[in-house]
């Protein structure tokens, strides 16, 4: 339902800029762009840094899991262990979060930054619209490698 609903979408953007290129000759004809975003995010060196750091973060969480299931085992007491049990997951889960929240900042940064160069581009190439190509049926101007360059 959403992608019909997407391509539908576009489909009348599209038509919307073909009938006002019809009823006057002052206007600019509409250049339409498409962006393989997922070759741009696997060629961006800081989406590719957000992802080596995110992997690290998840490495020590592991090792801290590991850490804390040896530490409940070795007490013999139950009421001991019940009480590091709770100590360690309510650790985890504040870990967890705060592992989660930074990495969907950063995401959101990254990606943030890639819309601004994809509009950048666009517009100093004169483009009208800039479509993801994962929706283009047929058509536009594949601007991807030109993105994927000014991404760092």
């Amino acid at each position: 339902m959403n992608k019909t609903l997407k391509l539908s979408f576009i489909a009348l953007l599209a038509g919307l800029c073909i009938m006002t290129q019809s009823y006057g000759e002052e206007q600019p004809p509409c250049k339409i762009g498409i962006v393989d975003i997922k070759k741009v995010v696997a060629n961006s060196s800081e989406a590719k840094s957000i992802q080596t750091e995110q992997k690290k973060k998840i490495d020590e969480l592991t090792r801290f899991i590991e850490k804390a299931r040896l530490s409940v085992d070795k007490e013999k007491d139950p009421k001991k262990q019940k009480e590091l049990e709770e100590k360690f997951t309510k650790e985890l889960n504040e870990k967890r979060t705060a592992i989660d929240s930074e990495y969907t900042k950063k995401l959101s940064l990254a990606e943030q930054d890639i819309r601004n160069i994809i509009e950048t581009t666009a517009k100093d190439k004169g483009y009208s619209m800039v479509i993801m190509k994962s929706v283009v049926l047929y058509g536009g101007e594949d601007i991807t490698d030109e993105v994927a360059k000014a991404v760092k």
